[in-house]
């Protein structure tokens, strides 16, 4: 029989407690708002905690929420009252009520010989966040628009559990599941990665990323629309030739695909930009006597990328 309810709202609002319940030889039991049992090193999403304690050999129960600065102080005299004189045919329960940002709290429970045995768990309402994802689906809901087979989402979370893909043709009617292979970047930052399998080109899909933490708490895109594309475009050097070229002469260039393209001559740190989404397209250029190397690279619209590299001319 329960004596009855209390709430005690968690200090400055914050939401991830780490929670070490001491006490001596008591019947007792913490569950959360769900009312499923809250076992040691749990790491749990919930809206309170449960406190459920009962003994016929204990007179009083203490409670104290502390920080972490505190976390050690058993100091009697700044804990609060559970029960005492408790009645010891029954039960009592506290309701702990959890909201706000991450931080680390202490929830201590002891009786009155101070005999301590400890529980630990940790509460986390917080959901992973995305930081970063390619192909992005808000920027993809066409099949006129092209991915490659490479995906990444770049995320963070402290109490990290897995990611997955969720892929479908348009001629399906479930998505399947694909876990993506995940390492750390910085702090609680991953990366997660997947080069997708068991579709061919120019398939049509849908796709979106499903985050999860080790409390059960979820991040899931919005759902995006493409068309597969996993060939790299094929690079034609029209101009310049094998023939001497005069000092100025013409760079012509192609792909089979619309693509942007780059050259750079004689190993240069970087690219040029001759056009974007294009097949074709030319630009006057002028350098010294001599023999040249010339490197192209063609990124189509999926990120598909090809290179023809150190072609290599002389000029007049």
């Amino acid at each position: 029989m329960v004596k009855k309810r209390e709430a005690i709202i968690f200090l400055s609002s914050l939401s991830l407690a780490i929670l070490f319940l001491s006490f001596a030889n008591a019947a007792w039991n913490i569950t959360n708002d769900k009312n499923l049992t809250i076992n040691n090193d749990d790491i749990i999403s919930t809206k309170f905690v449960e406190l459920n304690l009962s003994d016929s050999n204990v007179s009083y129960f203490l409670y104290r929420l502390v920080t972490q600065k505190d976390s050690q102080d058993n100091d009697p005299s700044k804990f609060s009252k559970l029960c005492g004189p408790c009645d010891q045919s029954k039960s009592y329960i506290k309701i702990f009520s959890t909201t706000g940002k991450d931080e680390k709290y202490t929830l201590k429970i002891m009786n009155g010989d101070n005999k301590n045995e400890t529980k630990t768990f940790t509460i986390d309402n917080k959901n992973p966040k995305v930081l970063a994802v390619s192909p992005n689906p808000n920027k993809y809901n066409s099949v006129q628009k092209f991915i490659s087979d490479k995906f990444n989402i770049n995320i963070s979370e402290s109490n990290f559990n897995k990611t997955k893909l969720f892929t479908r043709k348009l001629s399906e009617a479930s998505f399947t599941s694909n876990e993506m292979s995940c390492s750390n970047l910085s702090n609680n930052e991953k990366n997660c990665s997947l080069t997708l399998s068991g579709y061919t080109n120019n398939d049509q899909i849908y796709f979106y990323f499903n985050i999860t933490d080790k409390a059960g708490n979820y991040e899931t895109t919005s759902v995006g629309l493409a068309t597969l594309d996993f060939t790299s475009p094929i690079i034609s050097v029209i101009s310049p030739t094998n023939q001497p070229q005069q000092k100025r002469f013409s760079l012509a260039i192609g792909t089979d695909e619309p693509s942007d393209i780059l050259y750079k001559f004689d190993n240069a740190q970087k690219y040029n930009k001759l056009c974007s989404g294009c097949t074709y397209s030319t630009r006057q250029i002028t350098l010294s006597s001599g023999q040249h190397s010339l490197d192209i690279l063609a990124k189509d619209k999926a990120g598909n990328s090809a290179t023809n590299n150190h072609t290599t001319f002389t000029v007049a």
